[in-house]
């Protein structure tokens, strides 16, 4: 599933049986806040996220924030 791009933002999913991965990429000079709303529907149902670059984990999925000309790479959880 891909999104539009919107503002320089641009995200898309991609999932199986098997699990769901977030693509998000901000190719703007700014900082950007993506809220959780506009991907509702592929959103459901999941709770975290874990940045396979960075293996960090993030509790909550309400609110990416993407620094400048940074790409994410999120694997969903629940």
């Amino acid at each position: 599933m891909q999104d539009l791009p919107e503002n320089g933002l641009h995200v898309y999913f991609r999932y199986d049986a098997h699990g769901t991965v977030r693509v998000a990429s901000n190719a703007t000079d700014k900082p950007a806040s993506l809220p959780a709303a506009r991907f509702v529907e592929r959103l459901s149902g999941f709770s975290k996220a874990r940045n396979v670059m960075t293996d960090e984990s993030l509790g909550s999925l309400a609110t990416l924030q993407l620094p400048a000309k940074t790409a994410v790479v999120l694997e969903l959880g629940k």
